[in-house]
């Protein structure tokens, strides 16, 4: 049996009501990767029906407000839980010191009984390995935003799938690198800015490399806003496009 990926946020830094910050669950037979963590993944976790006590691994893109500003809660609340088995935290270096000291500003320590949680200080290389289980292995790829940011590559090994993250970025060699010939590509779609990418260029992106599947994300979460960005990516790309929404899933 494969794996599953569920879209637990989908929107970009400002949450609208049925599109929190987007956030990403890895669910396989035996664990659970989260890809981020935004304002409440234990709310989002009940609501996609995971187990909580499933969660092995949280990657971390990059250290802005709306994909960390969930994280103390989720150790908080995992703790209240009860919960006793290890957790693994994956980022670059500028990302794993401010988690430590965002922690540390909880007095984290003196918590009674807490689980043990190990950070994992992952180098900013084009594939570099973040993570491998018996289903998957994650690389992950620097890209161009305002911040030491990761994309990442997800290779499943039951049926050599891919699927690319470019998480926050403006278009440059790391996303291209992303990219190259995977089934599917989440793309963000926030808009044409300095460290950011509009659907255009997300379609371009795809098109250039051979995309199966392009899959918008991060993107203005008034619906006013984003209820075009599908048809302007397909000015550019002809193959398949879908703006990702909380609680989509993906059968891998």
């Amino acid at each position: 049996m494969g794996m599953k990926l569920v879209v637990l946020g989908s929107s970009n830094a400002i949450p609208s009501e049925g599109h929190d910050n987007t956030m990403l669950a890895l669910v396989g037979q035996h664990s659970t990767i989260l890809i981020d963590c935004g304002i409440n993944p234990v709310v989002k976790f009940q609501q996609a029906g995971i187990d909580l006590n499933s969660l092995e691994h949280v990657v971390i893109t990059h250290f802005h407000p709306d994909h960390v500003s969930g994280f103390p809660m989720l150790l908080m609340s995992m703790w209240l839980l009860g919960r006793t088995k290890k957790l693994l935290v994956y980022g670059s270096d500028h990302t794993i010191t401010r988690l430590e000291k965002l922690m540390t500003l909880f007095d984290w320590e003196q918590w009674p009984g807490f689980y043990h949680v190990s950070f994992v200080t992952i180098p900013l290389q084009p594939l570099q390995k973040v993570l491998e289980t018996d289903e998957i292995t994650l690389l992950g790829v620097p890209v161009k935003h305002f911040i030491p940011t990761m994309g990442l590559r997800m290779e499943f090994k039951h049926n050599q799938k891919i699927i690319g993250f470019t998480c926050d970025t403006e278009p440059c060699p790391g996303v291209e690198l992303i990219a190259d010939g995977v089934d599917i590509l989440f793309h963000e779609a926030t808009g044409e800015n300095e460290g950011h990418s509009s659907p255009e260029q997300a379609g371009h992106t795809a098109r250039r490399n051979e995309v199966g599947e392009l899959v918008l994300i991060h993107y203005p979460g008034e619906e006013r806003q984003n209820n075009q960005i599908v048809a302007k990516a397909a000015a550019v790309f002809t193959g398949k496009i879908t703006r990702a929404y909380d609680m989509q899933t993906f059968e891998i």
